[in-house]
């Protein structure tokens, strides 16, 4: 009988256990408010950022935001920002969210101010030009989209005011075709061929093409 008692008792208690077991609670979703409609969504759901900011908003809603703006007469690639941070999207982030057709007529119809892209290594932002541009030298300056660093437009390398591209090129043809200036009157002379004797055609002075000392009788370089 005291059996009997003993393993009703232990059938009780392992009841009982059961019954008053802990459930597992469901895990947690992350949840983030979206900057545009301001609806709790959980991070999973597609949510997305410009990449230089923490704010997060839907896919759609960003997608249907740059779409109302891209469709606009008057948008520039500026006024693709970002919700949170207001730095401009790179076209990597606008060629994600955008259609294919959008985003090739956006591109077509901004081509004349805006075609060209960060020159530095390992950066995709996108070149703007400044709003005032009134100095000659400022009009090949743009600032890059993500690194904000300035490059020429023109050359498409780092910024430089002087020498100007025109400048540069004209250095590289020199190199290219051995033109000197005169260590004189600094007149530009091409050498064709012959001995390191050179004569200037404007100041007649006499120099060596080598190491553009003036030439002595004997010289020898």
């Amino acid at each position: 009988m005291s059996f009997l008692l003993l393993t009703f008792s232990v059938l009780g208690l392992l009841l009982l256990a059961v019954a008053h077991r802990p459930t597992t609670p469901p895990p947690i979703q992350a949840t983030s408010r979206c900057a545009i409609c301001w609806d709790s969504v959980a991070v999973t759901a597609g949510m997305s950022h410009c990449g230089d900011c923490t704010t997060l908003c839907c896919a759609p809603c960003l997608r249907l935001y740059l779409q109302r703006k891209a469709e606009s007469r008057n948008t520039t690639f500026e006024s693709l920002a970002c919700v949170g941070c207001a730095r401009p999207l790179t076209k990597h982030v606008l060629r994600e969210l955008l259609s294919p057709g959008l985003y090739a007529t956006l591109c077509k119809r901004l081509a004349p101010h805006h075609t060209a892209s960060c020159p530095r290594r390992g950066c995709d932002g996108t070149l703007y030009l400044e709003m005032n541009r009134s100095k000659w030298f400022f009009q090949r300056r743009a600032f890059c989209s993500r690194c904000l660093r300035p490059a020429c437009l023109k050359c498409g390398k780092a910024y430089h005011c002087l020498p100007t591209c025109q400048d540069r090129r004209f250095e590289a043809y020199c190199r290219a075709h051995n033109v000197q200036t005169c260590p004189s009157c600094h007149r530009y002379i091409q050498r064709s061929g012959g001995c390191h004797y050179m004569e200037c055609i404007k100041c007649s002075h006499a120099f060596c093409w080598k190491c553009r000392l003036p030439w002595r009788f004997g010289h020898a370089c």
